[in-house]
């Protein structure tokens, strides 16, 4: 509970004699941590689709941003910016040392790698899924929802935040399983276990 304890909306969680949040909310690098540790190779899950939002049709007057969907926003920015944004940063440095000659950059008290790595981001976009189980919501956060501007279309990257109701968190994992499973071969090269691989 403490990992999802965000502020605002989810309690802190007293452990031992200090209270913790969800990590994100200071982890401006969310791969660092593995790489110290010595991973050489990362499965990246995301919970972002990685195509653009549509553009909104030329004659469609769009309204000022609700309370609901700058929270929404500033939630996504929290949660899956710094992701991206790490991502980038690895990006980077791979291709930095696949340039130098011993394909390693030493520093005094540290090395930089190369890091192989694999981001799997949902095939569907989670805030529509999210939008089809906004009826499960208790009455009492439908009216706060409703309230504060997050009920209309706008408002779901809120939502996805604030639900945990059970068939819409059965159909997350479905959509996880399938589309781990699309990318199997994938998987199997990252993992080491190319011999598993299906030939063509």
């Amino acid at each position: 509970m403490a990992s999802a304890a965000i502020p605002w909306l989810f309690p802190a969680v007293k452990l031992h004699d200090e209270y913790y949040g969800d990590g994100s909310m200071r982890q401006t690098a969310p791969l660092s941590p593995a790489l110290h540790m010595g991973a050489n190779r990362l499965l990246i899950i995301g919970v972002r689709s990685p195509g653009p939002d549509p553009a909104p049709a030329n004659d469609v007057i769009v309204p000022y941003p609700s309370f609901g969907q700058i929270a929404g926003y500033i939630f996504d920015n929290l949660f899956m910016d710094s992701l991206d944004a790490d991502i980038e940063r690895m990006r980077r440095i791979n291709h930095t040392i696949a340039e130098t000659k011993d394909k390693r950059v030493e520093f005094t008290d540290t090395a930089l790698r190369q890091i192989e790595y694999l981001m799997i981001s949902p095939s569907q976009d989670i805030r529509e899924i999210v939008e089809r189980y906004v009826g499960n919501f208790p009455l009492s956060v439908r009216i706060l929802l409703m309230g504060i501007g997050a009920m209309a279309r706008e408002g779901r990257p809120l939502m996805s935040y604030l639900m945990f109701d059970a068939p819409y968190c059965k159909e997350l994992i479905e959509l996880g399983y399938r589309d781990a499973m699309a990318s199997r071969d994938q998987i199997l090269h990252l993992l080491g276990y190319d011999r598993l691989i299906a030939p063509p």
